[in-house]
């Protein structure tokens, strides 16, 4: 996730809107359920639908964790 890190230092404008985590899980979580019956939009057909949606749910924890640090305090994330 580098690349993001350095996008966002570089950004002169960053818009953060402030929605529950809980939400961006559940998001993870229905296309997960979606994904039994047909391919999630914009995937790649036989995709891993399990190892993405682990993956999705590690991410959002760690995009929860560090974008409210910087959304707050952009010098602290390095």
């Amino acid at each position: 996730m580098g690349t993001l890190w350095e996008r966002l230092a570089a950004a002169d404008t960053l818009v953060y809107l402030d929605l529950p985590v809980w939400r961006h899980y559940w998001w993870v979580t229905k296309r997960c359920l979606q994904g039994a019956w047909r391919s999630p939009l914009g995937w790649p057909e036989r995709s891993p639908l399990l190892k993405g949606t682990l993956t999705a749910y590690r991410t959002v924890g760690l995009c929860h964790d560090k974008l409210i640090v910087f959304a707050f305090n952009p010098k602290k994330i390095g």
